[in-house]
């Protein structure tokens, strides 16, 4: 019912990867509450696999990834915390010393609540890809998205925390995104927070 948990702690850098076409994974889901993975590098952390802590059944809350960086983190591959159709996601935390480059997809997205994703950077920070905090269900909220970082920002992926509405629920509640730099901000796609 409940997801494991990963902890995973090095003095140096930290790499997942795969065999071309074949992408690594760590993968600790729950029926009721998905697990938790942690990563802390002394170094720097690429991670190019799939991280999954989600929740699987309706009644599945997401559950935690966390990764901590002494140096820069590159995360290709999709981070996945969402809950279910009737429950909440989870929470994507990611830290780091140096830049933080997110390739990859952010989902914690959850029935009746988003989940939440903290980003914090003493460099820069970007992204290509969406964020994706809603609450999907009818009368369901958005989650929060907080990024803060010394350096630019440069968002080039659609951050989504939007709450939906249904006509027996009626209207959901956006959510909250905060953003905190100490230089530029290039917003090169959708913030939605309907």
């Amino acid at each position: 019912a409940t997801g494991a948990s990963i902890t995973i702690t090095v003095a140096g850098d930290f790499l997942m990867e795969g065999p071309i076409g074949s992408l690594s994974r760590i993968d600790v889901p729950g029926t009721l509450n998905g697990g938790l993975v942690q990563i802390t590098a002394g170094g720097d952390i690429v991670a190019d696999g799939e991280i999954r802590a989600a929740g699987t059944s309706a009644d599945g809350e997401g559950g935690t990834v966390d990764m901590d960086a002494g140096g820069s983190i590159t995360a290709g591959g999709r981070i996945n915390v969402s809950g279910g159709s009737f429950a909440s996601g989870g929470e994507i935390t990611i830290g780091a010393n140096g830049a933080i480059v997110l390739a990859g997809p952010l989902d914690a997205f959850g029935g009746f609540d988003g989940g939440f994703v903290d980003l914090s950077s003493n460099g820069s920070l970007s992204t290509t890809d969406a964020i994706d905090v809603r609450g999907v269900s009818g009368g369901g909220a958005g989650g929060g998205v907080l990024i803060t970082t010394s350096g630019s920002v440069t968002i080039g992926g659609r951050i989504v925390a939007a709450g939906a509405g249904s006509i027996v629920e009626g209207g959901g509640f956006g959510g909250d995104v905060d953003v905190d730099v100490g230089a530029s901000i290039f917003l090169n796609d959708i913030v939605d927070v309907s």
